[in-house]
């Protein structure tokens, strides 16, 4: 939150992650009396999912929570992308494409990557702004 431009809304802030990580996000941030969008569902009503996806971008001014494979095709000026796991080239793939929804502003735009798997550190250190934080709570 520290790199967010003065200005932003809520509702410019995207968090992407696998629906485990999201879930437990939302949770926290709604703990924290931050109201949250999400897709994340694991009430098991049938179409539940399908209509919090489809409310995902109702103008609400909140920030908004998905996985990495349903914010494909969209972008956001303030993202923030949540990385667990890079076991495979499909996770390479979606990890590429969520970092590339990023959308440029003449106010400017945040990216902020938060990973948990050593594959990626050397990738990470490379980057201008890399900051490694250990958490011993968890």
């Amino acid at each position: 939150m520290r790199g967010l431009q003065s200005g932003t809304a809520a509702s410019d802030i995207i968090f992407l992650g696998r629906k485990r990580v999201g879930a437990d996000v939302v949770n926290q941030l709604e703990q924290l009396g931050i109201r949250v969008r999400h897709t994340f569902d694991d009430s098991g009503q049938p179409g539940r999912e399908r209509q919090l996806k489809r409310d995902f971008f109702q103008g609400a001014e909140r920030i908004k929570a998905t996985t990495l494979h349903s914010f494909k095709g969209w972008e956001a000026v303030q993202l923030v992308v949540y990385v667990d796991s890079v076991a495979s080239p499909e996770d390479r793939a979606v990890f590429y494409a969520a970092l590339t929804r990023i959308k440029r502003r003449e106010s400017g735009s945040a990216l902020t990557v938060v990973c948990s798997t050593p594959d990626l550190e050397a990738f990470g250190r490379a980057w201008p702004t890399f900051e490694q934080v250990t958490d011993s709570t968890r």
